[in-house]
Formats: structure tokens, sequence, C-alpha cells
């Protein structure tokens, strides 16, 4: 097992660890869940991507998180954009959404360039939030 400090150096280790224990519940009803992010053709793990069904499991919250080291080499759009193709290929999802806050221009740009558009601002779990979705296509 890939010790979680080393990809959380300044994340909260319980927050991660209770993500590990729900996403096999989300595997488990609802056919995805939490994927690890490593570089190609490398074993060392960088971080996380995956979806939950946060509001419901045919719109699910598209989530991820590297650790320092590995941001802003675009591996966390080319995983954003790996889970949104798997999303679009199960039948039943609707659309993916994401948030975070508006000040947080490096996660702004991940969903905008995983084909992403904004749809809202809006408070999630009492923070400032901006929304942004992708719809199936039609």
């Amino acid at each position: 097992m890939l010790p979680l400090a080393s990809v959380a150096a300044t994340q909260d280790i319980a927050r991660i660890e209770t993500l590990i224990c729900n996403s096999h519940d989300w595997w488990q009803r609802c056919g995805y869940g939490m994927w690890v992010v490593l570089p190609k053709d490398e074993i060392s793990l960088i971080g996380w991507c995956g979806m939950r069904p946060i509001q419901s499991p045919d719109m699910p919250e598209l989530f991820y998180g590297l650790s320092a080291p590995a941001r802003g080499h675009g591996f966390a759009a080319e995983a954003a954009r790996a889970v949104i193709d798997f999303a679009f290929k199960r039948p039943g999802i609707k659309g993916v959404w994401a948030a975070t806050t508006p000040d947080h221009a490096a996660s702004i740009r991940v969903m905008e360039r995983s084909g992403m558009s904004f749809d809202c601002r809006a408070q999630l779990d009492g923070v400032d939030s901006v929304i942004y979705r992708i719809r199936r296509a039609d």
C-alpha cells in the first residue's frame, strides 16, 4: 500500500481516508468512484480523481486532488477528461459537475480544460463556490 502522506503532504489525511472508504461504496452502488493518478510509465502515486453521487447518481460530482509537486503539469485536466469520458460511456449519466471556490484559479482551469462550463455560483456546505458542469450530448 502506498503511504497517503506522500500524496497529501498538506492535505487532511482523515478526509482522504474517508474518500477511499466511500469510494468502495460508490463503486458498488453506482459503478463509479475514485481512481488513483499515476504518471505514465511510473508507479508513484501523485493524486486521485473520480466521481461521487453527491446530488444524484445520474449527475455525479467530479473531484480530484494532486500532490503539490504534481500540480501545474496537466495531470489533473488529463485525469478529469478521462473520468468524464468514462462517465459518458455509462448509461444513465446525464452530466458531471464540479465545484471550487471562486479564487481557486487552478481548479477552474482544470474544469475548463476538461470541457466543463461555468453553471452558477452557490453556497456549498457554507462555502462560496463556483459550479462548472458538462452535460451528455444528445
